[in-house]
């Protein structure tokens, strides 16, 4: 917890970002609609399975919903680390990992969130397309929650293609 405060302390003052030690929130992957309490800023500590993506692993994501095939993994309410692997040292199994610019993603951000995933990690700064995608998500979230259960994979299957062949007929004029 001394390191994490030291970490808060710095950021605080580089960047005038105010942390709340004192609230920190336990969240395990697959991240619920309760998650939505937690506000900027607000220490928060995943434990579970956290899946690892950078561009490439992104766009056959993305290819793959847009072709209507399943996912070769669920990620409906899973966590998303922006990062890449570094080499082995010799001897090694596998290298260190570490958070990759997260601007790569963002022309796959809004398809993934649509599809619902629910939280990103990486570094630098998000488009304003990426910023919107996030509002609209959560607006959507907020919209479920008051209508009851959620629409089934069949209903967000057809609403994804009608939203592909709209975007598909706009760039067409």
């Amino acid at each position: 917890l001394d390191f994490v405060a030291s970490l808060g302390g710095f950021l605080s003052g580089r960047f005038g970002l105010e942390f709340d030690l004192g609230q920190r929130a336990m969240l395990g992957p697959p991240l619920a609609n309760a998650d939505e309490s937690l506000v900027a800023g607000q220490l928060v500590e995943l434990s579970g399975v956290l899946f690892t993506a950078r561009d490439q692993a992104h766009l056959r994501l993305v290819k793959a919903l847009t072709e209507g095939r399943a996912l070769p993994v669920d990620l409906k309410g899973q966590t998303i680390y922006y990062a890449g692997p570094a080499p082995a040292r010799p001897n090694a199994i596998a290298g260190s990992i570490g958070p990759t610019t997260a601007a790569r993603m963002d022309a796959y951000t809004p398809a993934l969130l649509e599809y619902g995933i629910k939280a990103m990690i990486g570094k630098g700064r998000r488009s304003a397309e990426v910023e919107e995608a996030i509002q609209i998500a959560a607006k959507e979230i907020d919209k479920q929650n008051k209508a009851g259960p959620q629409m089934g994979i069949e209903e967000k299957h057809a609403r994804r293609q009608f939203k592909a062949a709209r975007k598909a007929k706009a760039e067409q004029v």
